[in-house]
């Protein structure tokens, strides 16, 4: 398959194409028709497709997490360094004392 590096210049080109076509439609629209309703219309339907990609991207970043840490054998605490749910935390035992160290 493609690496990483072609898909992204790949869709960076497209998006740039797509950026300049639009620029040249644009100049060949009639003034009538780009009215505040039709402007208001792409403005929202833009936001819904940043929203929509934001979601996809999220998601991808999540499952992709999921799957490195299941092949590393690492749990999700691990990675935060925080304990799982019910251990203690090595800073915070039985004994030691709470608030800001004597070695200050």
């Amino acid at each position: 398959m493609f690496s990483p590096v072609v898909i992204g210049l790949v869709v960076f080109a497209v998006v740039l194409a797509g950026a300049f076509a639009g620029a040249m439609v644009k100049r060949r629209v009639p003034q009538h028709h780009p009215t505040e309703e039709t402007k208001g219309l792409v403005s929202v339907s833009m936001a819904l497709v940043a929203t929509i990609s934001a979601l996809v991207l999220g998601l991808l970043l999540s499952k992709r997490q999921q799957l490195v840490q299941r092949s590393s054998g690492t749990s999700d605490h691990a990675l935060r360094g925080n304990p799982p749910t019910g251990s203690t935390s090595p800073s915070i035992r039985s004994g030691d004392e709470i608030g800001p160290s004597k070695a200050q």
